[in-house]
């Protein structure tokens, strides 16, 4: 791996993601103080079914990714590549019908109208995620950056837009108008990539006849990733699944919120996933399970420095969201197992894929739904509270990385005890300086102090090889 690109093109992909990150602060904070909470917990259902919609390009996507990840643009075939766009355009084009139609006839009330914006926005997301992939494959990382910093303005503008309606004009808007401004920032977004790739979108293509063979190979490679990827995502839903099924709308909207910070931080560690593959397709099999080890020090040291976030957040939250206070509980509970997430979702994902084990992670990832769906239900059924359900997911999520790395050392024999240990040291640590020490600036310089010696006692090699580098 040229390691100069490598961290040249980490920079790039993580300009555009703190330029997302910021939009994504403002649109975690701001949006609450405009919408009503039920209105909130209406925009957090939608957002949380729309997810699912990745689910219906079946594959595709994540064949082109990992069929082409490496190559050049210049590579590409051009005919075959406007066929697969066009053939992946009116898949889409059926399926948005499809979901369209039901949400017409099946659904009631504000249901309609989620689904209705989820047909819509999940045909311009997938058409959008399907070029967004090939510039991520063919390593055109800025061009996948400056697309994130064309969204996040438009959310920052659209913010802007709804508050000064707020402020100077009283008229409050309701989930709907957020849902209609979205699909806006979707639409002009699948216009531009349309037009940056035109040349393998338009034009004389092969015969669907002719690539019937190829078409064939990108969604049998790409199905099994798309799985895997849909059954990790829900597996890291699950509570927040069943607190939309068994407690009220506002329950479920302070659950969000929570979680709602939390993805700021995953979405600035996730330039490393994005760059990671392409480069890692590119390796012998043996340096990149060399890497591994290292790079899972890495991003789980950066998200333990994340962490001291927490004190900042709860002040701003007190401060200018007072309705959502609640919603502290459960963010002190689920922040620090992001350590453990970010390293399945970032790390050990990507590194399944690159190393052709994405059957494996699959699996590993059904046991861990099962285990979450068993826990969460009994922590429900004795307790009966949303806090125990969210005390439940710091359990589950520590036996799904145990899983993963378990595998990982007997097939490859990696090294895993040291980052377990970090991992698991830094989530005490972190829960005894915010339930134990009440007061904050102590707590706040407790777990700073106590981040920084683990830190060095532990992962000093790695953080000086990034140094180096």
């Amino acid at each position: 791996m040229k390691i100069n690109r490598f961290f040249k093109d980490i920079f790039t992909v993580s300009i555009g993601n703190v330029a997302y990150l910021i939009s994504s602060i403002l649109l975690g904070f701001v949006l609450p103080m405009l919408l009503s909470v039920d209105d909130y917990g209406y925009y957090k259902l939608y957002t949380l079914y729309f997810s699912y919609s990745g689910l219906l390009h079946f594959g595709f996507i994540d064949g082109i990714l990992l069929v082409f990840a490496g190559k050049d643009y210049e590579e590409l075939d051009r005919q075959a590549f406007r066929l697969y766009s066009r053939f992946f355009i009116y898949l889409e084009v059926l399926l948005g019908f499809a979901v369209s139609l039901f949400a017409l006839f099946v659904l009631d009330g504000v249901y309609k109208i989620i689904g209705i914006f989820i047909a819509i926005n999940m045909f311009c997301n997938n058409v959008t995620m399907y070029y967004q992939y090939i510039s991520q494959a063919v390593r055109r990382f800025k061009e996948f950056s400056n697309r994130k910093i064309i969204v996040a303005l438009a959310w920052i503008a659209i913010m802007l837009i709804l508050f000064v309606s707020v402020k100077f004009f009283k008229a409050k808007p309701g989930f709907s108008v957020c849902l209609l401004m979205l699909s806006a920032i979707y639409i002009v977004l699948l216009v531009k990539y349309i037009l940056t790739y035109r040349n393998i979108t338009f034009g004389k293509s092969y015969t669907l006849k002719s690539e019937k063979s190829s078409l064939l190979n990108i969604f049998k490679t790409g199905i099994v990733m798309t799985v895997a990827y849909e059954v990790s995502r829900l597996a890291l839903l699950v509570d927040q699944q069943f607190i939309s099924m068994l407690f009220d709308i506002e329950t479920y909207a302070q659950y969000a919120f929570a979680y709602n910070i939390l993805s700021a931080i995953t979405t600035l560690i996730s330039s490393l996933s994005i760059v990671l593959l392409p480069q890692l397709k590119r390796m012998q099999k043996e340096n990149a399970v060399d890497l591994f080890p290292k790079v899972v020090g890495i991003v789980s040291c950066i998200i333990a420095f994340c962490l001291t976030g927490y004190y900042p957040v709860c002040k701003i939250v007190e401060f200018i969201l007072p309705a959502y206070v609640d919603s502290l509980v459960y963010f002190q509970i689920v922040l620090p197992a992001l350590i453990l997430t970010g390293c399945i979702t970032i790390v050990m994902f990507t590194f399944f894929n690159a190393l052709g084990k994405t059957k494996e992670f699959l699996f590993l990832g059904l046991v861990s739904l099962v285990v979450s769906c068993v826990f969460d239900f009994v922590a429900y059924r004795i307790y009966g509270t949303s806090v125990a359900i969210a005390l439940v997911r710091a359990i589950t999520t520590a036996i799904w990385y145990l899983l993963n790395v378990l595998y990982f050392a007997k097939i490859y024999k990696v090294k895993w005890v040291k980052n377990f240990i970090y991992a698991v040291l830094i989530i005490v640590g972190f829960y005894f300086t915010t339930f134990c020490i009440p007061n904050e600036i102590i707590s706040a310089v407790a777990y700073f102090c106590l981040f920084v010696i683990v830190s060095v006692a532990m992962l000093k090699n790695e953080i000086l090889s990034l140094r180096k580098r």
